[in-house]
């Protein structure tokens, strides 16, 4: 009988667990290449902790099984992202800050005038990494933009460092 109580329990916490996700599908930029289309899905994959998602590159989606704090994320990052490329910002350096309402994740998304994508992208981000400890960071190259994670201090200093590094 404690047998039975004890599965009862786990799979009403399994159902409950269940209720809380919800599953969406997010339609990419036509424009968006196939790397950034995966670089998007590995960038939420790494700061909003969603393990389940999925890049339909031939259709242009984004599949994905999340809380609504996470999903939330998603959808001012995909936002973000779209209001910068149809802005014309591409010579503006700017940050925009995401934090939920919930609290669990807050996040700044830093677009780059000066260094160039690849590579020297690649070095600006790792600088950060090892100069912020920040382990939630990761550079997108199509808008030239790095996202980060952490507590607002690790924030405040990857911002600055972003933006010095950008001026080199």
């Amino acid at each position: 009988m404690r047998n039975l109580a004890l599965s009862f329990v786990l799979f009403a916490a399994a159902g409950l667990a269940q209720e809380a996700s919800q599953t969406r599908t997010f339609s990419f930029d036509p424009a968006w290449t196939k790397q950034q289309m995966f670089e998007f899905t590995t960038a939420v994959r790494a700061i909003s902790d969603i393990r389940t998602l999925f890049a339909n590159t031939e259709n242009h989606t984004l599949s994905l099984t999340a809380s609504s704090p996470q999903i939330a994320f998603v959808e001012w990052f995909f936002k973000a992202l779209a209001d910068h490329a149809s802005s014309g910002q591409g010579a503006v350096s700017n940050a925009l800050n995401y934090a939920s309402t919930e609290g669990d994740i807050a996040a700044r998304l830093v677009f780059l005038v000066e260094v160039k994508e690849g590579a020297p992208l690649n070095n600006v981000a790792v600088q950060v990494r090892q100069a912020t400890e920040i382990r939630r960071l990761f550079s997108l190259n199509g808008p030239r933009a790095i996202i980060v994670r952490g507590t607002d201090e690790q924030m405040k200093q990857a911002d600055q460092l972003i933006r010095q590094l950008d001026k080199n």
